[in-house]
């Protein structure tokens, strides 16, 4: 695992017993990070979904903690097989806290979410209709978040009381064509969810 308090601030560390997504997003900052530093080592490329089995009992080294769980994959990615073993592992680690996240609502849909387990989803613009469905579907949940990051539009409805934190990031890097965040997209946030609960990442800050 890797401690992540100061870099992505809102979980201790990362846990990576998968990693591989064939989301294919193209600000995706996963991918970069595996071109620089395990393609050689693995030798595939990193739309190849693989399950570590090294990395299986990490969690049980830490007490008390909050674990971002695939910050190197996307939950829709997850055989049956690496869930229930990932699953097995959190509910054996009760004191901690884990978050999954995803881009995909139908990633939770039949799963046995262990109860010290948040479910996230990433959605980077809440101007859409679709947008708004998959968020009131999200809040039906125990214990949900959102990740607005890289955020990309405004937030047109309300975003229900239950979902918290509310995450907001800007694009890393240097991309060409790079999302640059518009102050109306972060005031759109402010006026459509308790401020409290939202989570302003480093990056966005000098935007506020």
């Amino acid at each position: 695992m890797n401690p992540v308090k100061n870099s992505i601030g809102w979980a201790d560390y990362t846990w990576n017993p998968v990693t591989g997504c064939y989301n294919g997003c193209k600000y995706c900052y996963a991918k970069k990070i595996w071109n620089r530093f395990f393609k050689v080592k693995y030798n595939c490329e990193f739309e190849t979904v693989m399950f570590h089995p090294v990395r299986i009992n990490e969690p049980f080294k830490k007490k008390n903690v909050t674990i971002f769980v695939g910050s190197m994959t996307d939950l829709i990615c997850y055989s049956e097989y690496m869930f229930s073993k990932v699953s097995e592992t959190i509910r054996n680690c009760p004191s901690n806290t884990f978050m999954f996240l995803s881009k995909h609502i139908e990633s939770y849909t039949g799963k046995a979410i262990p109860l010290n387990a948040m479910v996230g989803m990433t959605i980077t613009d809440l101007s859409k209709t679709s947008s708004k469905t998959t968020v009131l579907s999200l809040s039906k949940y125990r214990r949900p978040f959102i990740s607005i990051e890289p955020i990309s539009g405004p937030v047109t409805f309300n975003i229900p009381p239950s979902i918290n934190p509310i995450i907001v990031g800007a694009e890393t890097g240097n991309r060409k064509g790079k999302i640059i965040p518009q102050k109306e997209w972060i005031q759109s946030i402010k006026d459509h969810a308790s401020e409290e609960k939202i989570y302003w990442k480093k990056n966005i800050r000098k935007y506020l």
